[in-house]
This record gives C-alpha cells, sequence and structure tokens, in this order.
C-alpha cells in the first residue's frame, strides 16, 4: 500500500501552468479540465443539493475508467464518515462504509484515517489483503484501491474511494491528475452543506472572496441583564466547585491518613509475620531435635531390654552352674567314706616311757576308692587337703621320735 502526501493545493482561480504566446488550440484540454469543467456544469444544473453528488461521482469514475466508486460525508460533530452515494459496491462494502467510526471494528476505517491524516492511501494487490473488505460482488478481480481525502481548506470534508479491477489499476501519477478536481468536488460539497438547509441551488465553486467584517452589534438593556444573570449563575457554580473541591480535599486528608495508619498496620503484620517465621523455624528445629532425642531414646531402651535379657540369660546359666556344681559336690562326698574321730589319749608323763608311745599317732586314713566321674571341684579340693595330712603325719612322727629319745 502506498502512501504519500498531497501536495498543497492551489486556489482555483490560478491556472496550472502559465499562459503562453502559444495557441490553445495547439494543446488539448487534460482529464484533469475536462473532469473539472463537468464537475462544474453538473453543480450548476443540480436542483437539489443532493442531486450533484452521484452525477459528479459518475464523472470522476468516467475519467478514472474505475470500475466502482463510493463517496462518503464527513460529519465533524459525531466524528462519522457517512456513505452518500456509491456505483458499483456491494452490500457488504455499503455496510462497511455506511457509518464509519474510529472504534468500530466492524467497519473499514482506512478512508477515515486518511482523511484524518490529510493523506491518500493506494492499496495495491486488494484482492490479496486480508484487511480489505469484499467492496465489489467480484472480488477476486480487484487490482487496486485509492483513498482520496478531500477537504475544503483545513476543514475535512469527506472521502473518495476508488476500485480498480483487472487490467486496469492505478498508480500515483493518475492520483495526481485527480487532485484538483477534488479540490473542487470539495468545496462544492461544502456549498452544499451550507446552502443545503435553505433549498438554493447548488453553483460552480469559484475563488474565495474576503467578506468585510460585520458592523458591531448594539447591546441592548435585556442582553446585558442576561449577563448579569449568568455571571451570577456562574458564580454560584464556582462557589459550589470550590465547596466541593474543599470537601474533596478533606476526603482526600482523610483517606491519607487513613493510607498511613493502614501503612504502620501493613509494616507491624510484616514484623510479627517475620517474627512468626522466625519462630515457625525455631519450632521446627526443636522438633527435628525432638525426633532425634526420641530415636535415640527408643534406641537406648531397645538396648536396655538387650542387656536386661543377656542379663537375666547369665544369671540363669550362673544359677545352673551353681546347681550343677552343688549336685558334684554332693555326688563326690557321697562316695567317699567318712572318717570317725578317735578319742584322744593323754601322753605319758616323762620317765614313765610307753611302748604304745606311738599310738597316739593318727592312723593313716584308707584312701577311699575312686568315685566314678570326680569332678574338677572335688578333685582341687582333694589336691588343697593333702598337704595338710601329709603335715599332721610328720608332726605325730616327729613327736613318737622325741618320745621314744626321752
Amino acid at each position: 500500500m502506498a502512501i504519500f502526501p498531497r501536495k498543497p493545493r492551489r486556489p482555483p482561480g490560478r491556472p496550472a501552468t502559465p499562459q503562453g504566446p502559444a495557441d490553445p488550440a495547439a494543446r488539448p484540454p487534460s482529464v484533469g479540465e475536462v473532469l473539472r469543467e463537468q464537475l462544474r456544469e453538473i453543480a450548476a444544473a443540480a436542483v437539489a443539493p443532493e442531486d450533484a453528488l452521484e452525477p459528479a461521482l459518475r464523472a470522476i469514475l468516467e475519467a478514472s475508467r474505475a470500475q466502482a466508486g463510493a463517496l462518503c460525508l464527513f460529519d465533524q460533530r459525531h466524528g462519522i464518515l457517512r456513505l452518500v452515494a456509491e456505483v458499483g459496491f456491494s452490500e457488504e462494502g455499503c455496510r462497511r462504509l455506511r457509518n464509519v467510526r474510529r472504534t468500530d471494528p466492524t467497519a473499514w476505517d482506512m478512508p477515515l484515517n486518511g482523511l484524518m491524516n490529510r493523506r491518500a492511501y493506494l492499496i495495491e494487490s486488494a484482492a490479496r489483503n486480508r484487511y480489505v473488505p469484499r467492496l465489489v460482488e467480484n472480488a477476486a478481480a480487484v487490482r487496486t484501491i485509492a483513498c482520496l481525502p478531500l477537504h475544503a481548506g483545513p476543514t475535512p470534508v469527506g472521502s473518495l474511494v476508488l476500485v480498480a479491477l483487472a487490467p486496469r489499476s492505478f498508480t500515483e501519477r493518475d492520483v495526481r491528475t485527480l487532485e484538483r478536481p477534488l479540490g473542487d468536488l470539495a468545496v462544492m460539497i461544502e456549498a452544499v452543506r451550507r446552502r443545503g438547509a435553505r433549498g438554493e441551488p447548488v453553483e460552480a465553486p469559484r475563488a474565495p472572496v474576503a467578506a468585510p467584517p460585520p458592523p458591531p452589534l448594539p447591546r441592548p438593556a435585556a442582553a446585558v441583564t442576561e449577563l448579569q444573570a449568568e455571571r451570577e449563575q456562574l458564580r454560584g457554580e464556582v462557589a459550589a466547585r470550590a465547596a466541593e473541591r474543599a470537601v474533596l480535599a478533606a476526603e482526600l486528608a482523610a483517606r491519607s491518613g487513613e493510607t498511613d495508619r493502614l501503612h504502620a498496620a501493613l509494616e507491624l503484620a510484616a514484623a510479627d509475620r517475620a517474627r512468626l517465621a522466625a519462630d515457625f523455624e525455631q519450632a521446627k528445629r526443636d522438633a527435628e531435635r525432638a525426633e532425634m532425642l526420641a530415636a535415640a531414646l527408643a534406641a537406648a531402651e531397645r538396648e536396655r531390654a538387650r542387656l536386661a535379657a543377656a542379663l537375666e540369660t547369665a544369671a540363669a546359666e550362673r544359677a545352673e552352674w551353681a546347681r550343677a556344681e552343688g549336685a558334684l559336690d554332693s555326688r563326690g562326698r557321697a562316695g567317699r567314706p567318712q572318717r570317725t574321730r578317735r578319742p584322744r589319749r593323754r601322753a605319758p608323763r616323762s620317765g614313765q616311757p610307753s611302748s604304745s608311745a606311738c599310738a597316739f599317732a593318727p592312723r593313716r586314713p584308707s584312701r577311699p576308692r575312686r568315685a566314678a566321674a570326680p569332678s574338677s571341684t572335688s578333685r582341687s579340693r582333694r589336691t588343697r587337703s593333702l598337704p595338710a595330712s601329709s603335715a599332721r603325719r610328720r608332726h605325730a612322727s616327729s613327736a613318737c621320735a622325741r618320745s621314744s629319745s626321752r
């Protein structure tokens, strides 16, 4: 899509090229001049203001060799571009251009954008452009679409939409050719707007003539009184607005105080949240430590139970060993003969030897019969008792020897 700014329009009375001494009949009139002349004739022949728009559109289509076109007028009060005349457009195309607003997604706002930006839009390959609606019935044959803004000086007047079907296409040169005739069309539309309410015939556009300034109107007393009443009313409104502003300022101050209080409460809540988070972490660590201590205590309890069981087992084994030793000792004592204790005789006095002095010596006890299965404990006790009997025997023998010698 080609976008190019429009050149400043020349005044209607100024010729496009300087008039030279050459013969006018030698140069044929251009397409733009012929179209301007046709527009003047249409404006002069129109009885009603609306009757001049559709013939002007058909003349432009014939001069530009376009197959379809639409003329839209701009409503400055509501900011709407309305369709007033069309040739060759489909139902969808008319619906998309009937009322064009900037915020309406169902309308095609390209002509309105060109009018507001004072730019002409030339859309090439329009059949493959998804942003271009189906303006004509044979949409596949559309080659080029031109959106040309219409301005009467600085005032936006309307927009002209031209559609070229294959093999025809528009170029920038064609748009430049239609520039001056479209300026005359904008002036004619503005004249239609001004004279439409009064029902006067539409004349051909003329060069603008500066009107003399109107004389100052007298100010009657009623107008002065009305102005004074309006001034008092405005003063009352200003006082009411000032009071309302004071009330709003007080509310704003109250809201500011409330905001500060909520800010402080929020900071206090944040501090409490941080403290609670720290307490929660400490409690979590304490819980983990308590779990570890509980696990250690359970392990110690299991170890104590094991040691208690081992101690009971050892006590039972010790008691069993004690019973076994007692049984063996009782068996050993039952197998040995018991010694009878003989009464001791007095030794003879000195000087009265006796041949039976040696009878006081204890008789060697007879060796008991060996038990069937002497235990290690009885054997050790027997081994420990032998040296004592040997000592007694030696003592008795030495006593007998001393008594014999005496």
